[in-house]
């Protein structure tokens, strides 16, 4: 437990270091989003830092046996590379298709023949 966090404080840090999400959190404490992600936000500027993974280090390093979050530290690792490595993705959008075209590709797969005028 970090000292300079509240008890829910520790409580959401816990659930951040099983690798749940804010809204994951909530739903299961049974309180708003908007209340989970202010918790977050305080506890990043007691500790001075910038995202959730700060968060579960400090607090995995402030456990007297931090081997329970092995899979979290595990999951920071590759987060952490992630984030330093700054890959970016170039996704290729799928054309829409009109009316029409969606109407001919529905006829023929189900065998029929689409008649033009």
């Amino acid at each position: 437990m970090v000292e300079q966090f509240t008890r829910r404080e520790n409580e959401i840090a816990k659930h951040l270091c099983l690798g749940k999400s804010e809204k994951m959190i909530a739903s299961e404490l049974f309180i708003d989003f908007e209340t989970v992600h202010t918790h977050t936000r305080n506890m990043r500027k007691k500790i001075g830092g910038n995202n959730a993974v700060d968060i579960v280090r400090t607090f995995i390093l402030s456990l007297e046996n931090p081997k329970h979050f092995f899979a979290a530290i595990a999951f920071l690792c590759i987060q952490f590379l992630v984030i330093s490595v700054d890959i970016t993705i170039k996704v290729r959008r799928v054309p829409r298709l009109t009316k029409t075209e969606t109407y001919s590709r529905w006829r023929t797969s189900k065998g029929l023949k689409t008649h033009y005028c």
